[in-house]
C-alpha cells in the first residue's frame, strides 16, 4: 500500500506539475521523501528480522579486495562528487589503488555480495555525515592472527565516548535526525550482524571535531599475485569497470542471491561491451537505475521488502527508466507465473535454474533493440 501511494504521488507530480504551485510541488516532494523514507524504514527491520533468525545465505569464499573496493566506490562516486569529498585509497600505511590492490591479490574470507553491502553501508555513512568538501581515507591493513583490517576515515564531527557505545543499537542516529540527514538507524546494526556472521569483528574510533573510523577484520587469504600480462589485461577491465563510459551498453541486475549474481557477472563479464552493476536489495535497485540510466535492467521477482512486481512498477513510473527493456528472472516458473509476468510489463521472463543461452540471447536482443532506438 505505502508503494502504491508512492506511485500515486509520482504521478501527481507528472500529470499536474504545470498547475500546481510551487508550494504545492514542495509538499508533493516532501512527502515523497518521507515516503522514501518510511519505505526504507520498513525494508532494513524486515532484513533486519531475516538475519537475526538465520535466514541469511552466505557462501564464504576469497574476496579480492581491490575487486569489491573498486565496485563499492563506483557505486558512490555520483554522492562523492556531489559533496566534491576527496577519497584516498592506501595499504599497509602506503596509498594504494584499486588496480595495485587486485595486483597484489590482497584478498579476505567472506562473502563478496555482503561484504560489498557492508562496505557501501559504513562509505555511504562516511559520505552523509562527513563535513562539506572533506576527505575520506579507505585503508587496508594486514594485522596479527592472519587478520586484514578494512577501515573507512572520514573528517566529519566525530563522536564522544556515550555517542560511540550506542552506534550499534537500532534506531539510535546520535541527533542526525535533527540535521536532516536522512538514515533509518538500522544500517549499522545490519552491518555488525553481517561481518560477525561472516566470521569477522567490527569497531569504531572517533573524536569529537576529528571525524570517526569505522573498521572491520576478516580473515586474510592468499591468492598469488597475477603475471605482467594478466595484470595489464586485468588494469584494462578495472578502469572500464571504474568508467563504465567507455563500454558500449549497460546493465543493472537486481538480485538478492549471490549465487544467481556471480552467475550472471560471470556470464556477462565474457562481453567486453557490456559493464553491469547489481543490486542485492530493491532500494539501491531503484537508485542506481536512476542514477546510471542502464540500457537494459534483469530483475528478480523475490525480493526482500518490496516484490519484483513492485519495483517494476517504481521503474515503469520513472521517466529514465520508464522505456527501459526489463527482464524478469524468477524461481516462479509455472505457466500462469510467467503469464502474469508478461502481462504485468516484463519484456522478457526467464525462469531459474538460468537458461544461459536463453539468458544471452534475450539480453542481445533487448540492447539491439535499445541501440536501433536511440540512433
Amino acid at each position: 500500500k505505502l508503494v502504491e501511494r508512492l506511485e500515486d504521488t509520482h504521478l501527481l507530480k507528472m500529470e499536474s506539475a504545470q498547475s500546481m504551485s510551487e508550494s504545492q510541488l514542495e509538499n508533493i516532494d516532501e512527502i515523497t521523501r518521507a515516503s522514501n523514507h518510511l519505505l526504507q524504514l520498513i525494508n532494513e527491520v524486515l532484513d533486519l528480522a531475516k538475519i537475526e533468525a538465520g535466514h541469511i545465505d552466505f557462501s564464504i569464499e576469497p574476496v579480492v579486495l581491490g575487486e569489491v573496493i573498486s565496485e563499492t566506490l563506483q557505486l558512490m562516486t555520483p554522492l562523492v562528487q556531489q559533496r566534491g569529498i576527496e577519497v584516498q585509497l592506501t595499504c599497509d600505511g602506503a596509498d594504494s589503488s584499486c588496480e595495485q590492490l587486485l595486483h597484489q591479490r590482497h584478498a579476505v574470507r567472506a562473502d563478496h555480495t555482503r561484504l560489498k553491502q557492508v562496505l557501501l553501508n559504513l562509505l555511504s555513512n562516511a559520505v552523509k555525515y562527513n563535513s562539506e568538501y572533506g576527505k575520506i581515507i579507505i585503508a587496508c591493513q594486514h594485522i596479527d592472527n592472519n587478520q586484514i583490517r578494512i577501515s573507512i576515515s572520514d573528517t566529519g564531527a566525530g563522536f564522544t565516548r556515550q555517542q560511540q557505545s550506542q552506534l550499534f543499537m537500532a534506531f539510535e542516529r546520535l541527533g542526525a535526525e535533527q540535521l536532516e540527514i536522512e538514515g533509518t538507524g538500522i544500517g549499522l546494526v545490519i552491518t555488525r550482524n553481517i561481518v560477525e556472521l561472516m566470521g569477522g569483528s567490527i569497531g569504531v574510533e572517533s573524536q569529537p571535531g576529528k571525524g570517526s573510523t569505522f573498521w572491520i577484520d576478516l580473515p586474510s587469504d592468499s591468492l598469488q599475485p597475477v603475471q605482467n600480462n594478466n595484470a595489464e589485461k586485468k588494469k584494462v577491465t578495472l578502469s572500464q569497470v571504474v568508467d563504465s563510459t567507455e563500454h558500449e551498453h549497460t546493465v543493472l541486475y537486481i538480485e538478492d542471491n549471490p549465487a544467481n549474481l556471480r552467475l550472471v557477472e560471470q556470464l556477462l563479464g565474457r562481453r567486453p561491451n557490456i559493464h553491469m552493476w547489481s543490486a542485492h536489495e530493491p532500494l539501491l535497485g531503484l537508485e542506481l537505475a536512476a542514477v546510471h540510466k542502464p540500457d537494459l535492467i534483469l530483475l528478480d521477482i523475490n525480493l526482500p521488502g518490496m516484490d519484483g512486481y513492485e519495483v517494476l512498477e517504481r521503474l515503469r513510473h520513472q521517466q529514465v527508466t520508464r522505456d527501459t527493456p526489463i527482464i524478469a528472472i524468477s524461481a516462479n516458473a509455472m505457466q500462469q507465473d510467467i503469464e502474469r509476468g508478461l502481462a504485468a510489463g516484463f519484456d522478457v521472463y526467464i525462469t531459474k535454474p538460468i537458461n544461459v543461452d536463453a539468458l544471452l540471447q534475450a539480453v542481445d536482443k533487448a540492447l539491439l533493440e535499445k541501440a536501433s532506438e536511440t540512433k
